[in-house]
């Protein structure tokens, strides 16, 4: 196909841009789309793909975090998979707001995601603390001002959202269809 790079130079994102490339319509379409008032409102999100580069940043985070260094806010998640029924374990960040702990899911519906909603409960580790929880999805009403306290606290996982920082309640609504949020409950030791 005309336009499409080929061989090894590809960078992160060219899938996007692969895309962008065989549908005539989007070819010319902006990557953000800018509002009258000058602020940016929506962009085409990149595309989580798990490669060398995402593979390496995951092991050194999962090692600060073991150790307890690193953003307070991350930690390493443990879920039993879906199908396997092995324990499977991913750096995630968690917020807080309203009290409550939180789980975003920045790149979708990523395995971590599909793995709690069947089995519902978890464990997170930072340090040489693990806490158990049930998890239990929220909606789009609940979720935005989760989201919007991840998105801006997050800036790393940035690129992977439609909107910025200035998105209005209406857009994280939206965006939520996208990225799950779960609400994490204490599980008390017995």
């Amino acid at each position: 196909m005309a336009g499409l790079r080929t061989g090894s130079a590809r960078r992160a994102g060219d899938d996007a841009t692969d895309a962008a490339a065989q549908v005539p319509e989007m070819r010319d379409a902006p990557a953000v789309v800018v509002s009258s008032r000058g602020m940016s409102r929506r962009r085409r999100p990149r595309t989580y793909r798990l490669n060398g580069v995402q593979r390496s940043a995951n092991a050194v985070y999962t090692l600060l975090t073991r150790l307890g260094l690193g953003a307070r806010y991350r930690h390493l998640l443990t879920v039993t998979g879906r199908r396997s029924g092995v324990a499977r374990t991913n750096p995630v960040d968690v917020m807080t707001h309203d009290g409550s702990r939180w789980l975003v899911a920045p790149y979708g519906e990523v395995e971590w995601v599909r793995n709690l909603r069947v089995a519902g409960v978890g464990s997170l580790r930072r340090g040489r603390r693990t806490v158990s929880f049930r998890a239990r999805e929220v909606d789009a009403s609940t979720a935005v001002p989760v989201i919007r306290l991840y998105i801006e606290s997050v800036p790393v996982t940035r690129a992977y959202w439609g909107v910025g920082t200035d998105a209005t309640d209406e857009e994280l609504m939206d965006e939520s269809a996208r990225h799950p949020v779960f609400r994490l409950t204490p599980v008390e030791a017995t």
